[in-house]
């Protein structure tokens, strides 16, 4: 079993990543972003989530693995406009997370993303801490 740390919580790119993903290059190394700063450091995985106000830089979206779009504000016709734009974004993994209220589930959302899943093939993806009301 190979151990893995995860980057996220604010935007871990407003820090220069590069030595502390050397320090932890024996490990997997998963970066979350929003993608609009310049990408610095050796990742396994990058998820970005692009925000309706401002899009992520090119070059971020060409090395992400997967694409995370929050329902609402994103619509089935924004991320497909989104995806139009980023001919690097064809072939990611494009990932619906439904939008909560804090802690709570909204189900109205989760609804939503279901809906667009079935018609687009694209994913469904809950924060399980929310469903188990874990903080």
């Amino acid at each position: 079993v190979q151990h893995r740390v995860v980057l996220t919580g604010g935007e871990p790119l407003v820090h220069d990543l590069e030595p502390l993903t050397k320090a932890l290059s024996p490990l997997l190394i998963h970066l979350e972003t929003n993608g609009t700063r310049p990408l610095t450091g050796n990742f396994n995985w990058i998820s970005v989530s692009p925000k309706l106000q401002c899009y992520p830089r090119e070059d971020v979206v060409e090395k992400a693995n997967e694409l995370k779009f929050t329902v609402p504000p994103w619509s089935e016709d924004t991320i497909q406009d989104f995806l139009g734009e980023y001919k690097e974004a064809v072939d990611r993994i494009v990932l619906l997370q439904p939008q909560a209220n804090g802690q709570r589930i909204v189900w109205e959302n989760v609804r939503k993303c279901y809906d667009i899943a079935l018609r687009t093939g694209w994913t469904l993806s809950v924060q399980l801490h929310k469903l188990i009301g874990v903080r």
